[in-house]
């Protein structure tokens, strides 16, 4: 999806709803008011291999992208990293 799919969907629950309170799923598994200043953000988004956790293996990482890609040392090469926008 696009960010400007995103606004209009936006646009059409408010046109619709009026302007309604923004929640967002935590970490802790509680619902809570949006009020975050990090986020929407553009990230790149990217496989590491987690040798240390196999747990974690095929997971996806986030990182910010004035990080250098060089600085993430066990970046899976194999699979493609993406830039992308989180909403």
């Amino acid at each position: 999806m696009k960010v400007s799919e995103m606004i209009k969907k936006l646009q059409d629950i408010e046109r619709e709803h009026g302007d309604l309170e923004i929640y967002e799923h935590t970490d802790w598994a509680t619902i809570t008011r949006f009020e975050s200043v990090y986020r929407p953000e553009v990230a790149k988004i990217y496989y590491q291999n987690w040798e240390d956790a196999s747990h974690m293996r095929n997971e996806l990482s986030d990182g910010r992208l004035d990080v250098a890609d060089a600085d993430l040392y066990d970046v899976d090469l194999s699979k493609p990293i993406v830039k992308g926008v989180i909403i």
